[in-house]
């Protein structure tokens, strides 16, 4: 703050100079740049995409293939304390803008949503327009009802912050707008890095500078009664809730208005940073002897996050740089499917799917029945089969590739299976009984001859056995 003896010699000077100030601060607060991602590049298997202010909140989708990307994420710088054309204090550099880089796990065709913010405005000297808050939650300097002539607080840089499928996975800080103190520069907190509160200000002794963001509360506003004479003006704390959404991010609350009639050849305090919890706005006594610093935005770092690292705070505007391994393009499949010929229902009708070229390393095939599944078979040498009972009727059938490390998926057009219904079986007759048959005893066939001559030489030689077996039956016993 510029109120020195020798600038309150000036006082008188300067009560129109705000009206070619408030020319240029218009002009300033309305170029805000709208620079589209960059990327990605790649080069020796890395690729990278860089996101600069835009002024709105941009998308990035995950190439197929990419698991994790490593991600640095830098919050806007507090704006600059600018001293009155007629005094002779120096500028006083707005607080850093915090920075991390952290690796984050993601899933191919998932959704980033990355905010980049801006520095916070630097102050405009001599005029009752206060500095604007950079984008992404900074807050507005602190201003003047009275035109005279005074030096100007620069507002709170806004914070950076990448959101993974709708979640808050990295947020960086912004810095807290400068001010000075009789002429010593009283510097905005820092930006949180590495899921940390913003830095204290830098304040030379003085009071009422704005708090900085913890991880779990905003900045307090700054308050100026302990110092300095009445009317005291004190600064706007952060916003209560956190960073949730691209859309609703924590607000750095904005320095003090010092509505004293008599109020000049000071410097407005300085306006709290963005972050994952916003920094407070700093506060003014009503003679604008006593002015305070914009409290910084705290950080967030999700606990899925790895290699978490803090860098040195920034300046300027914000960026988010997201960079992860260059994936290696999957070969392009084609699958074709058939059946077996004549399917018939009752009997298993084989499916026979063909991936082209042949999968390194095989992968499966589903097949389905219109939107029925049928089954899933294993890939060798490029075909998969499937016995699948089919009723008798039409099917639309279709095999699904699932695809491998080094193949893509692809699916077959759909090819109508016509299953024939099974054949019907003849009847069998009845059987009718057979009546048994009667066996007549075979006769001997007549030759004409009668049979006495037979029967009488039969007799004879009957006779002369008798004869002759007793004869032999004598002599052995003489």
């Amino acid at each position: 703050m510029s109120t020195s003896v020798l600038s309150r010699a000036w006082r008188p000077v300067a009560a129109g100079a705000g009206v070619l100030t408030l020319a240029a601060a218009l002009t300033l607060t309305s170029t805000i740049a709208a620079n589209a991602a960059t990327g990605p590049t790649c080069a020796n298997g890395v690729c990278s995409v860089a996101f600069s202010l835009t002024g709105a909140p941009e998308s990035f989708t995950i190439p197929t293939g990419v698991t994790s990307v490593t991600t640095t994420v830098t919050g806007g710088a507090g704006g600059t304390s600018v001293p009155s054309r007629f005094s002779g204090s120096a500028p006083v550099p707005g607080g850093l803008g915090g920075s991390v880089t952290a690796t984050l796990p993601v899933t191919s065709g998932e959704s980033l949503t990355v905010v980049v913010g801006g520095k916070g405005q630097d102050g405009i000297a001599d005029s009752t327009v206060a500095a604007a808050g950079g984008f992404g939650g900074g807050g507005a300097a602190g201003t003047i009802t009275n035109p005279g002539s005074h030096g100007a607080g620069g507002a709170g840089g806004g914070g950076s912050f990448v959101f993974a499928s709708g979640s808050l996975a990295l947020a960086a800080g912004g810095g807290g707008g400068s001010t000075d103190y009789f002429a010593q520069p009283v510097v905005g907190g820092a930006g949180g890095s590495t899921g940390d509160a913003g830095a204290a200000d830098s304040v030379n002794g003085q009071v009422g500078s704005g708090g900085s963001a913890t991880t779990t509360a905003p900045g307090a506003g700054g308050v100026s009664a302990d110092k300095g004479a009445p009317p005291f003006f004190d600064g706007i704390a952060g916003s209560a809730a956190s960073t949730t959404s691209p859309t609703a991010l924590a607000q750095g609350g904005a320095g003090a208005t010092n509505t004293d009639p008599s109020a000049a050849n000071y410097t407005t305090p300085g306006g709290g940073g963005g972050g994952y919890f916003a920094g407070g706005g700093g506060a003014i006594d009503g003679p604008g002897g006593y002015s305070g610093s914009g409290g910084a935005g705290s950080a967030f770092v999700a606990s899925s996050a790895t290699n978490v690292t803090a860098l040195a705070g920034a300046t300027g505007d914000g960026s988010v740089t997201i960079t992860y391994a260059q994936p290696v393009p999957k070969i392009i499949t084609t699958t074709t499917v058939g059946a077996s010929a004549d399917p018939t229902a009752g009997t298993p009708t084989t499916l026979t799917a063909k991936v082209t070229p042949a999968p390194g390393t095989g992968g499966t095939v589903t097949f389905t029945d219109g939107t029925r599944i049928l089954g899933t078979a294993p890939v060798t040498d490029g075909i998969a089969t499937l016995d699948a009972d089919l009723a008798a009727g039409s099917h639309t059938v279709t095999a699904s590739y699932s695809g491998d490390a080094t193949d893509a998926a692809s699916v077959s057009a759909a090819v109508i299976v016509t299953v024939a219904a099974a054949p019907t079986a003849a009847p069998t007759p009845a059987l009718t009984p057979t009546p048994s048959a009667t066996v007549a005893p075979a006769a001997l066939a007549y030759t004409g001859s009668s049979p006495a001559p037979a029967l009488s030489l039969g007799g004879l030689l009957l006779a002369a056995g008798v004869v002759a077996t007793t004869i032999a039956r004598r002599r052995k016993r003489a």
